[in-house]
């Protein structure tokens, strides 16, 4: 890949995450009553009108990490953490729902972190192993050999201590997490179970107790005495500035970053895609001659990531079809369809480096029908074996 190719793609890639934060962003702002609450309280006490500082403060306490998840779980538990604590250091940004969001969120973080560090067990062999060397010694001294065993089974003890805690945590945390994501839960109860697995060892962030901490608010019951007592006028003015704040965010962009990253995608597949289409095109001259094949594919600009080849003979269709396609960030492969009559259809998948693999699997199915006429199923496995062997 070209670096001005890697470069206008890392380009498209970032606008596609910034445009994707905003759209989330705006949704959890659209669907959260209680913020939209404290953007009309924030309005009032600034005359009717939301500061452009406020504004902001409250957009990134949920954007901020939202933008995190977008990148790595890493990033998006730093920046919980990060704006977690400046929610909790500026209280007129307090409310039960935003505390919430940052609570829920933190201990769905602290189950990935306890997942993630799973105690590895031994594998069987090497138990095997360690069994025979404590036979062995033990035939040439019983003392030597007892006093490894008795070494290998506190080992195993600890271990299996280990595995324990560990599981205790998983099942502790997990718990936590339903009773949050269920709402009105008692605060005391779960900071004493993220103590209980903080002792086991687990790093439980302090933001979360202080989170924990905060007094419930419920905005909607403060704010709406005062809502109520603006003019028709006021309070359309309110809503035309709440409508205007959401479609900053879910209108942030008419998806011109989607196409040109999916543009950029598409270019790169049909680059890597290049050789199996050079080489099935050296096929088809082999059959200008048979009306019965069609190479479908050999339109490069119509089928720029795929190959297709029809064949149609005394009323029996077969088919088949390789393509590229994108499984992640740089990996790429080729998924190959084979269909026979009165067969189910069979999906072959090769990795970047076996081009020339699939491309003699397509090869020898051609030379099959070449010589019979016909493909069945047991022609498809015969070649698909050779191709194995």
């Amino acid at each position: 890949m070209s670096e001005g190719v890697a470069r206008d793609r890392e380009e498209a890639e970032a606008k596609a995450k910034r445009i994707e934060r905003w759209r989330q962003t705006g949704q959890i702002f659209e669907s959260t009553p209680d913020l939209r609450w404290l953007f009309i309280e924030f309005a009032l006490a600034n005359g009717g009108e939301l500061d452009w500082l406020d504004k902001d403060r409250l957009t990134d306490l949920v954007a901020e990490p939202i933008w995190g998840s977008l990148w790595s779980d890493r990033s998006y538990c730093d920046a919980l953490m990060e704006q977690g604590a400046i929610f909790v250091e500026n209280s007129k940004f307090h409310c039960t729902t935003l505390r919430d969001f940052f609570v829920l969120r933190l201990v769905s973080c602290l189950r990935k972190a306890i997942r993630d560090y799973e105690p590895k067990r031994k594998k069987l062999v090497w138990h095997l192993a360690a069994l025979a060397a404590v036979v062995a010694l033990f035939m040439y001294s019983a003392w030597l050999g007892g006093a490894l065993a008795a070494l290998y089974l506190l080992s195993e003890a600890g271990k299996s201590r280990s595995h324990h805690t560990w599981q205790s945590q998983k099942l502790a945390v997990e718990s936590a997490e339903n009773l949050i994501r269920l709402g009105g839960f008692d605060e005391i109860e779960i900071i004493r179970m993220l103590e209980a697995i903080q002792q086991g060892g687990a790093p439980v962030p302090s933001v979360l107790y202080a989170l924990l901490r905060l007094p419930r608010r419920n905005v909607e019951h403060e704010v709406s005495r005062a809502y109520n007592a603006l003019d028709d006028e006021e309070k359309k003015a309110l809503w035309t500035q709440w409508q205007a704040f959401l479609d900053l965010m879910l209108k942030n962009d008419d998806g011109d970053a989607a196409r040109k990253l999916r543009e950029i995608e598409d270019n790169e597949c049909a680059n890597i895609f290049t050789p199996i289409r050079a080489a099935l095109d050296k096929v088809s001259l082999h059959f200008l001659d048979d009306k019965t094949v069609r190479f479908i594919s050999k339109d490069k600009a119509a089928h720029r990531l795929g190959y297709e080849i029809d064949i149609k003979h005394d009323g029996l269709r077969h088919y088949l079809y390789v393509r590229c396609e994108k499984m992640g960030e740089g990996k790429y492969r080729y998924p190959m369809c084979i269909c026979v009559p009165e067969s189910e259809c069979k999906w072959l998948w090769f990795s970047v480096g076996e081009e020339s693999k699939a491309t003699d699997v397509i090869s020898a199915l051609l030379n099959r029908y070449r010589q019979k006429r016909a493909l069945d199923i047991r022609d498809v496995e015969s070649v698909l074996a050779n191709a194995e062997g």
